[in-house]
């Protein structure tokens, strides 16, 4: 919805289809008020994300299942997208990374393509640690993969699968602490470069 702010909505049953390109004086009557969610959300519960993979017979269950979500976890959200083959939402705080990306085409009805916890109204939740980012195993199969590619948004968008929010500073940090511990130090490197050309040069490349 370009150039449009949408506004708060909860009550997902009987919604009208609504399309990315649509104006904002087109959906402005598919949006309802959320103050019903807002009451209780100052006491959020985590709620996994597993809660989503189940099986869906129609736009419907969707719905319903995102709104029970929310109920649940005492959250608010707001709708993106709504139309025959899509339906997707994010938190009504900006600053939130939560999404959930429903794509039904020819009604194949399945979990959300793309799912991320909210990660809004989480101060009582200590920063995690260098340490504990970098004993994770979830992130170490991640670095594995990545190695000294590895982008900080990248990490950060991981850990909010996980319900983890973490400063830039100890991303930045963690990932340097993986480079170091699993990666080879590049002075170190340079012992192997004889042998490295031998081996392009076996194969006919020709390195100097």
């Amino acid at each position: 919805m370009s150039g449009a702010t949408p506004k708060f909505y909860t009550n997902m049953f009987g919604d009208s289809d609504i399309d990315l390109e649509t104006n904002a004086s087109d959906t402005d009557s598919s949006y309802k008020s959320s103050e019903s969610l807002k009451s209780n959300a100052s006491e959020p519960h985590i709620i996994p994300l597993s809660f989503f993979d189940i099986v869906y017979f129609s736009k419907e269950d969707i719905i319903k299942t995102v709104d029970s979500y929310h109920r649940l976890a005492k959250k608010s959200f707001k709708l993106i997208a709504s139309d025959q083959r899509r339906y997707y939402v994010r938190c009504t705080d900006n600053s939130c990374l939560f999404q959930l990306n429903f794509n039904f085409p020819k009604n194949n009805f399945a979990p959300p393509s793309i799912k991320t916890l909210h990660t809004c109204n989480l101060e009582n939740i200590p920063d995690p640690t260098v340490l504990s980012l970098v004993n994770d195993e979830d992130v170490q199969s991640w670095f594995d993969i990545t190695k000294r590619s590895a982008p900080v948004s990248h990490l950060r968008a991981l850990l909010s699968r996980k319900g983890i929010s973490a400063k830039h500073h100890v991303l930045k940090r963690t990932i340097r602490r993986l480079t170091k511990t699993f990666c080879l130090d590049d002075k170190e490197q340079y012992k192997y470069l004889e042998s490295y050309i031998d081996v392009m040069n076996s194969k006919g490349n020709f390195a100097l």
